[in-house]
């Protein structure tokens, strides 16, 4: 009778290229918003010194700056084929993005439970 469950031996799923560009094209759109937003309620500053001034620019070159630069480098990543500096490049992606946005997460826990007491 063959077995239902995967064994011990069988390789971990591998997440495809396209799947892991578009978490981390969501990633960097959770940054962006989140950062948007408390640029906007001065209740944040910015603290790469780009990202600042394209900020002090204004808002609309802020967002288009922050979004599709990540955007442009994957789509490049997209098109290396099956490359090892692709998997490389969307490890560093990750590698800054999860931080940054494991950072959104906790400021605004610590926000909303200042609101609550």
């Amino acid at each position: 009778m063959p077995e239902s469950r995967s064994s011990r031996l069988d390789p971990p799923p591998v997440l495809r290229r396209e799947t892991a560009g578009l978490l981390l094209l969501l990633l960097t759109v959770v940054d962006a918003a989140v950062t948007f937003l408390m640029l906007r309620a001065r209740s944040a500053r910015e603290l790469n010194p780009l990202m600042r001034w394209l900020w002090d620019q204004g808002e609309l070159p802020f967002l288009v700056a922050k979004v599709s630069l990540t955007a442009a480098a994957v789509l490049w990543l997209m098109h290396g084929g099956g490359h090892r500096h692709v998997r490389l490049g969307l490890l560093v992606g990750f590698a800054i993005y999860l931080p940054i946005n494991a950072l959104h997460l906790l400021n605004l826990l610590l926000v909303s439970g200042a609101r609550g007491a």
